[in-house]
């Protein structure tokens, strides 16, 4: 079966990451939303793509440094906000890009008190904070990033380490590069 996840909402017609760039996506046939998560410097679990708040690192404060109230300016959702008006309506694929225990607390918190866990696959690229987040909502899909081979390592190889790192953290789904599948995966 394939779905179609709409990666930042409607990126492409309405802003990133905002609750009108993802009813759009649903609206226009999307299976679900796809968005990053950060914990802000008040404790907030704000909306945004990237650690950064502009798309590059140069001159721009970090989503972890600042509070809630100045990017709500820039029209950032909170993780509440989202779960709220769309609900059980849509997949969630949320992308963890906080990495203590008191970020992915407020997560679960957040998704458990929605019913949502059924609904959600939190991903990141970092084993330890999906094996983390099991502590608290057991039962959630989580999706590990596969990067590329290098180009040193031979393919079976490559497949074993990333098969094996997800079956060792218990991790539901790897999502990696199209080059990863064979006739053999």
């Amino acid at each position: 079966m394939t779905n179609i996840i709409a990666h930042r909402g409607y990126a492409k017609k309405y802003p990133e990451n905002t609750l009108l760039a993802f009813k759009h996506a649903l609206d226009t046939g999307a299976d679900g939303i796809e968005f990053d998560v950060h914990l802000t410097k008040d404790d907030q679990l704000a909306v945004h793509h990237g650690y950064y708040l502009s798309k590059t690192s140069h001159d721009n404060e970090e989503i972890s440094n600042l509070d809630y109230k100045s990017l709500q300016v820039k029209g950032l959702p909170l993780l509440e906000d989202v779960l709220k008006q769309l609900g059980s309506t849509t997949h969630y694929e949320i992308e963890l890009r906080g990495y203590t225990e008191d970020f992915l607390r407020k997560v679960a918190k957040t998704i458990h008190g929605h019913g949502l866990e059924g609904d959600v696959e939190c991903t990141s690229p970092h084993s330890y904070v999906l094996t983390q987040i099991r502590k608290y909502l057991p039962n959630i899909t989580t999706g590990m990033f596969a990067c590329p081979a290098p180009g040193w390592m031979n393919k079976p190889l490559w497949q074993a380490i990333n098969l094996n790192n997800a079956l060792l953290g218990d991790i539901s789904v790897i999502h990696g590069p199209l080059g990863m599948l064979d006739e053999n995966s």
